[in-house]
């Protein structure tokens, strides 16, 4: 999903050293991002210093309203209105147009499908930063914040949308963060035993 790589740029260790990197410093980090979720256009512009602050101003207030989402579930309070206001300015600076497109499926004669698409005006940054912000506002729209996690492990901050059908998923990555967690919680317990 767009809006989970664009937020996921942000990167922390995971394993616990502390380190962090800022991906959308990184010309190739870009690129791949571009050639993923970015336009017909083979290479990426080079964003200016307003567009990179604009994408990092963009990215960590989704961030904090993801968090935000979370907390209020796990606490079952409201979320505040104010904390949507980041999310609604980015939409409102969206420069698109819709087109009804047919749908290519296999339908049985007599059948057409249709699917609205939101086509930038531009091809740049801005239009990559708006789609982010549509992306995500569609994914809340549709009823499937409850889905929005942030990995267990307290050194990751991965943000993910829990595709598991029980919606119980804890880890990122089963494989790295979980079994790192439940390597630690091993050791732990292995300490607190009384030796004999």
């Amino acid at each position: 999903m767009i809006w989970e790589d664009f937020l996921n740029s942000l990167w922390h260790d995971w394993r616990g050293s502390g380190a962090s990197e800022d991906r959308l410093e990184h010309a190739a980090w870009r690129q791949q991002f571009w050639a993923k979720h970015g336009s017909d256009d083979a290479l990426a512009p080079e964003p200016s210093p307003a567009e990179l602050s604009e994408l990092r101003r963009l990215r960590d207030e989704l961030r904090r309203l993801t968090l935000a989402i979370v907390d209020a579930r796990r606490e079952s309070l409201p979320l505040a209105a104010s904390a949507l206001e980041p999310l609604q300015a980015a939409l409102r600076a969206a420069p698109f147009h819709l087109e009804l497109e047919l749908e290519a499926s296999e339908r049985p004669l007599g059948e057409v499908g249709f699917r609205l698409e939101r086509r930038p005006l531009a091809s740049d940054w801005q239009a990559v930063r708006c789609r982010v912000a549509a992306a995500y506002a569609d994914m809340l729209a549709a009823g499937r914040a409850e889905r929005l996690r942030v990995c267990d492990n307290p050194d990751c901050k991965w943000i993910y949308y829990d595709e598991t059908k029980n919606r119980s998923k804890r880890y990122c990555d089963d494989k790295a963060c979980g079994n790192l967690l439940k390597v630690r919680r091993f050791r732990e317990r292995a300490r607190q035993q009384p030796k004999n």
